[in-house]
């Protein structure tokens, strides 16, 4: 993935993680699976304990056929 891409999406981050989780979502449904990995793993990175980044983090393997 080229590091502009990732620049768009790094000022994402909320307090909750909110608006990134939205974005990283809607990646995942583009089939932009890596993009949305990078984006999860910054939320994680904030709050390992975020139950709908890390279902969404495993979601992205599901769709890379990674299971």
């Amino acid at each position: 993935m080229p590091e502009e891409d990732w620049a768009e999406h790094s000022d994402l981050q909320t307090d909750d993680g909110s608006q990134a989780l939205s974005e990283a979502q809607g990646l995942i449904q583009e089939g932009r699976t890596e993009e949305a990995r990078m984006i999860l793993e910054e939320v994680l990175s904030e709050d390992p304990g975020n139950v709908r980044a890390l279902m969404s983090y495993a979601l992205t393997f599901q769709r890379d056929g990674d299971t």
